[in-house]
């Protein structure tokens, strides 16, 4: 059984919050949508979706499964799709403001969780 390294545990606690804060903002969406504007069915539909991949990207990695990978990169897709299209189907800019875009560096983590566990699959990490 291989060990699983320091950077996997951190990274699964990463998962673990983003996944939780993530349920309490569906749970959450009746308020949000009185600021933006209701949100059609496809932002709904790749809400849950995403959800789902990005739990089991989790697990999967955590698990050191290189499925784990497509996984992370489906979820990270989606998350930027669904992303523009709450920009443009949503009063989500008049809300936040132009300036409220530099949450797109929320996707920097994600990316580098990606590399990582490509670098862990070249090291026959994940199997």
């Amino acid at each position: 059984m291989k060990k699983r390294p320091a950077w996997v545990w951190i990274i699964s606690a990463y998962y673990l919050v983003t996944l939780i804060s993530s349920v309490f903002f569906v749970i959450s969406l009746g308020n949000s949508q009185q600021l933006v504007g209701p949100l059609n069915p496809i932002s709904q539909i790749l809400i849950s979706i995403n959800l789902s991949i990005n739990a089991g990207a989790a697990v999967t990695f955590f698990l050191l499964k290189k499925i784990s990978i497509p996984l992370m990169i489906i979820a990270l897709v989606l998350g930027i799709i669904g992303t523009l299209v709450n920009l443009f189907t949503t009063n989500l800019i008049q809300v936040i403001g132009w300036f409220g875009l530099v949450g797109i560096i929320g996707y920097i983590p994600p990316i580098l969780i990606v590399l990582y566990a490509k670098h862990l699959a070249k090291k026959a990490m994940l199997t």
